[in-house]
């Protein structure tokens, strides 16, 4: 497995580096940066001293659903950003953006699901000209109202039928949705991503409790075979207690503890 942490612009340019194997920083940051700030990102990624194989936050400005959908419009930022995120040698395309994919009140879920199953279709088009994947975010109920079990998840992938659109699962969204756990052996081959937090707080893990949960899911992942990538995402205090929680869950992944 390869670990790291989601992260804020403003928590990487002050925490980085860290013992992470790799950065997930906000998508939607790297396409308004400025250029200067961008160019800064490039020279780190060209340098391999910062691996940036994943981003999270696709997307905020632009509805996905709805009568507001503009797929010119989103066309024009997704072929930005991709391109961006291919010169700073980004692999993975985590799609979560909860609000702009509501449905609002009074619109068709069928045609939500078909709009969806569009821009699907669209970014995992533009992501293939880079090598890159997408990987598909169930998100808590609180979050969105649509998308939100590992079912789903695979029902969008099967739907929009492209090798390199796939899902992941988040274990706080997991959990506050009471998902069926039955759900990700069912679906194992189309889960290339995880983010963990600790159980109640979304934050490191620290107390007995919190590593018991997470010892737990470590065993679902070694259950259905998983060897992805693992990001932490969730409230971080001191960069010290990053790396001691990646370096511990490096060792409960190769059984060290």
């Amino acid at each position: 497995m390869k670990f790291g942490s989601c992260l804020s612009m403003k928590q990487f340019w002050t925490m980085y580096p860290v013992f992470a194997e790799f950065a997930e920083i906000p998508a939607c940051a790297v396409a308004k940066m400025e250029t200067e700030e961008y160019k800064s990102l490039k020279r780190l990624a060209d340098s391999g001293r910062v691996d940036f194989y994943s981003v999270k936050n696709l997307i905020k400005e632009y509805r996905l659903t709805g009568r507001e959908v503009n797929f010119t419009l989103l066309k024009e930022y997704i072929e930005k950003l991709f391109y961006r995120l291919a010169e700073l040698k980004t692999k993975l395309i985590v799609f979560g953006s909860g609000k702009v994919k509501d449905v609002e009140e009074g619109f068709s879920r069928e045609k939500a699901w078909e709009q969806l199953f569009e821009f699907g279709a669209m970014i995992a088009d533009e992501a293939k000209k880079y090598g890159q994947r997408i990987a598909v975010e169930p998100l808590a109920y609180s979050e969105t109202n649509i998308l939100n079990t590992v079912e789903e998840g695979a029902y969008y992938v099967k739907n929009v039928d492209r090798a390199n659109f796939k899902c992941m699962v988040d274990f706080y969204h997991f959990d506050c949705n009471k998902d069926n756990f039955a759900d990700i052996e069912k679906y194992a081959k189309d889960i290339i991503h995880i983010h963990f937090a600790s159980q109640s707080l979304r934050k490191l893990p620290v107390t007995t409790e919190d590593w018991q949960y997470i010892e737990k899911w470590m065993g679902i992942l070694k259950i259905i075979g998983y060897n992805g990538t693992v990001a932490f995402e969730g409230g971080i205090d001191t960069s010290e207690n990053l790396n001691n929680t990646l370096i511990r869950l490096r060792k409960i992944a190769e059984g060290d503890i």
